[in-house]
């Protein structure tokens, strides 16, 4: 395994990968949340903090050959999205759930080759990390049966994941998925595989949420992949009131961070799906900056190779403020951000969080199913000590504020 840091050249040296031409990919028979205004918005979000001056910045792509598609998507599913495009006629706006034009196909190849781009620039050194602003989005592409579904076309995080570890020897790939949505597609190419760790913080309201049954906690991979395939889905996310960045922060650290530390990927993918941010109209969540970047932080000090790439998100505002809070990690800056709305570091973050039910109800219920294969969630001391902490910060909370003093962190 390469060493954990880059390069002192390469240390927090960002690219950030796009392509204006894929906007052209849009809905011809109506409005649609997964639309062209995504990606322009996080671009000149980026523009006008300045941020994308301070990174390596590519927006003009190449589309990706069909070789490097079939890495995972059979020839058949192939020709089957090359075909519909070609063949679409003006009028036409869906298969199933996911619209298409004549470009789709071509924004799609363009998407997946921004995220090879990315990876392949990570693993030469020439960059610390990255982020794909690409479309359309791809964790649920072809999940059941060959078509495209869930605003999908290509796998395009799966796909790249298998790239790089063939191509670079790797035996150790982290996919994390904080999309409000259960990355089906993900988990189906890759449900077999132990070398690439696969872990989904998703809103799955006993199967009622889309994409459904897949994000079950117990599919825990097959074969070889068992024990690989983490699923940590948000039961009843409103029984108890929304899930926001206390009941990210405590399920990520209470089970998924350890999981990830005793793991030590070699490479870090993170699928970007910002539709569990506050306002998202798809989502229903409360995840603010703070969780976002809190998660993103703790992956960097485990491993600073980390490639994002955008999959959800439908509020214009929510997904470029987020976007501009993951970039300023990816470049470096500390907690609390100039741009977070609380000044909190990440210490406070992880102190001061007072999970609902919900996330309690998920911890219990991770440890019992995953337990057996990562061991580390139970026995760990300070593991303990923190689910004591939490549990302080609860019974306080609960309290009218007029009963007790303030806790002292």
């Amino acid at each position: 395994m390469e060493p954990r840091q880059s390069k002192n050249s390469t240390k927090n040296k960002v690219g950030i990968v796009t392509d204006p031409d894929m906007t052209l990919h849009r809905c011809e028979g109506g409005d649609h949340p997964e639309r062209p205004e995504r990606l322009t918005a996080i671009v000149d979000h980026l523009k006008q903090t300045k941020l994308l001056d301070r990174c390596t910045f590519i927006n003009k792509l190449e589309e990706c050959s069909d070789e490097h598609i079939r890495t995972l998507h059979p020839p058949k599913y192939v020709k089957y999205v090359k075909d519909l495009c070609k063949n679409y006629k003006e009028g036409e706006t869906s298969s199933f759930d996911t619209y298409y034009n004549k470009f789709t196909d071509m924004c799609a190849r363009k998407a997946l080759q921004g995220a090879k781009i990315l990876a392949d620039k990570v693993m030469a050194g020439e960059l610390q990390s990255g982020y794909g602003i690409l479309r359309p989005p791809g964790h649920h592409a072809a999940a059941e049966g060959s078509f495209i579904s869930g605003f999908c076309i290509y796998s395009t995080i799966a796909l790249t994941a298998k790239y790089v570890k063939e191509k670079y020897k790797l035996k150790k790939i982290l996919i994390f998925d904080w999309d409000v949505h259960h990355g089906d597609s993900t988990q189906k190419f890759l449900y077999e595989d132990a070398e690439i760790l696969f872990i989904s913080l998703h809103r799955f309201d006993e199967g009622r949420f889309y994409p459904g049954a897949s994000g079950a906690i117990e599919n825990v991979g097959e074969k070889d992949g068992e024990g690989f395939n983490l699923n940590l889905p948000w039961d009843s996310s409103h029984k108890y009131g929304k899930v926001g960045d206390s009941e990210y922060i405590y399920v990520f650290e209470r089970i998924a961070y350890p999981i990830i530390k005793k793991f030590n990927p070699e490479l870090i993918f993170v699928s970007a799906g910002f539709d569990s941010g506050r306002g998202d109209p798809l989502g229903g969540l409360d995840l603010t900056q703070d969780g976002y970047v809190y998660m993103l932080r703790k992956l960097q000090l485990v491993q600073p190779r980390i490639i994002m790439g955008l999959e959800g998100g439908y509020n214009l505002e929510t997904i470029s403020r987020a976007s501009e809070a993951c970039v300023r990690v990816l470049l470096g800056e500390q907690l609390p951000l100039s741009c977070a709305d609380r000044k909190l570091s990440l210490e406070k973050l992880r102190k001061t969080a007072t999970p609902n039910a919900t996330a309690h109800i998920l911890v219990k219920k991770a440890l019992k199913t995953l337990g057996k294969y990562w061991p580390e969630v139970l026995d760990s001391k300070d593991l303990l000590k923190y689910e004591k902490l939490i549990a302080e910060n609860l019974r306080y909370n609960e309290r009218p504020l007029s009963s007790y003093k303030a806790k002292i962190i």
